[in-house]
């Protein structure tokens, strides 16, 4: 599916889909997933929370471990506190999407640590609330971004699977608006794809060298602009 597709897709689950309908996209380095999903949830109204698996552990989603005094018996019992982003999650009040990105470059104990919350909605004793929406976004492994496996059982917790697939229509869409890309830019890109070429080249052979995905023509567009 083109970003644009991938968009509206979202933005329509987002206000019209159930709670359970949780959203996983795949796709090439620099194809837009993130700015897909951040304008998505932008324009159906919801709170993003942004959890980066690269540089989580389990812990993370499970809450520390601590003692505390039941209120009732006055006698101490053990139990996980959420903190961070979890905490937040549980608490939230108004439409919210929880997006694990890069989640396929995350420890398979890291994915694992998220099957109970993105699945039965639920975090130990604590109930993830109505309001809160999960939605991911992954490389693949055949694009040697670091992605060595995702937990199939994981995967299938994703109601919503897209592949995101490069397309200069939405990227050009989208660059004609921001102000900070430079528009001859664009108008290059236009002009070598109805010349025959393709734009987007993605080659995961090569070392040390940018491929032309829209994140790297993105950031030649604000060069030429400066």
């Amino acid at each position: 599916m083109t970003p644009k597709q991938v968009y509206s897709t979202i933005v329509k689950s987002l206000k019209h889909g159930n709670i359970k309908d949780n959203i996983l996209l795949k796709g090439m380095p620099g194809i837009a997933k993130t700015a897909v999903i951040e304008q998505a949830c932008k324009d159906a109204g919801f709170e993003l929370i942004v959890e980066h698996g690269v540089t989580s552990d389990p812990i993370d989603s499970k809450g520390l471990p601590s003692v505390s005094t039941d209120p009732m018996t006055l006698e101490p019992r053990a139990e996980f506190v959420p903190f961070g982003n979890m905490k937040a999650i549980i608490e939230a009040k108004v439409p919210t999407v929880v997006f694990l990105d890069d989640i396929g470059q995350a420890a398979p104990a890291v994915q694992g640590s998220w099957m109970q919350p993105v699945h039965d909605r639920r975090l130990n004793t604590f109930k993830i609330p109505d309001c809160v929406r999960f939605i991911a976004a992954t490389n693949r492994r055949e694009d040697k971004a670091g992605v060595s496996k995702v937990i199939t059982a994981f995967v299938s917790r994703f109601a919503i699977n897209l592949t995101v697939e490069p397309d200069l229509q939405s990227w050009s869409e989208y660059s004609v608006t921001d102000p900070d890309i430079d528009p001859t830019v664009v108008s290059f890109a236009r002009f070598v794809h109805q010349d025959g070429d393709p734009v987007f080249q993605f080659d995961p052979s090569r070392e040390l060298e940018n491929p032309t995905v829209p994140r790297t023509l993105t950031a030649l567009g604000r060069l030429h602009k400066c």
